[in-house]
């Protein structure tokens, strides 16, 4: 029934009540809703830092960014240890997103382990920003056959080579 599928549930002693699952709020790509259940009750997510990490992306899909970069720097400088070896391409991301382009290679660079496409994918974007082309060519070349990647890749042939039609080609290769 539909109040069952929207979480409304009716105690007959204390009357209506709503559940809420985070989870079914991230799914939903409510991220205002998640974030308001992480501020209630954490979402039933025990760990602090998981509880952060959320939180930032959270702020990254609403464009909050500066919030964002702040909970990641929360993160990476912190004393807990169960952080993601990924947090630092997360920060990476946001500093993109924040034309802070020499900020993001920094860190992008620092990183070791974690995502090693996503690493590939962020230092290719800034050197586009930076029109750089040894570098452009470089992480270019890097970039896998992975969804993701071929995206990247028909960006950079759009926009920084203005190559239409390569980039047409790539695109309907996703498709």
């Amino acid at each position: 029934n539909t109040m069952a599928r929207i979480g409304l549930h009716r105690d007959l002693h204390r009357g209506p009540t709503i559940s809420l699952n985070f989870h079914d709020f991230i799914e939903k790509r409510d991220y205002v809703g998640a974030l308001a259940v992480l501020d209630f009750d954490g979402g039933a997510i025990t760990s602090e830092a998981e509880q952060k990490l959320w939180r930032a992306y959270c702020l990254f899909q609403l464009g909050q960014y500066e919030r964002a970069r702040e909970t990641y720097s929360d993160l990476l400088s912190g004393e807990t240890n169960d952080v993601p070896e990924d947090i630092g391409l997360y920060l990476a991301c946001v500093y993109f997103i924040l034309g802070r382009y020499r900020d993001s290679e920094e860190v992008a660079l620092s990183v070791e382990g974690g995502d090693p496409e996503l690493k590939n994918r962020i230092l290719l974007h800034v050197a586009c920003k930076n029109d750089d082309e040894t570098k452009v060519a470089k992480y270019r070349q890097d970039l896998t056959t992975s969804i993701e990647d071929q995206i990247s890749a028909a960006a950079v042939e759009f926009s920084f080579r203005r190559r239409y039609q390569e980039s047409d080609n790539i695109c309907k290769t996703i498709l």
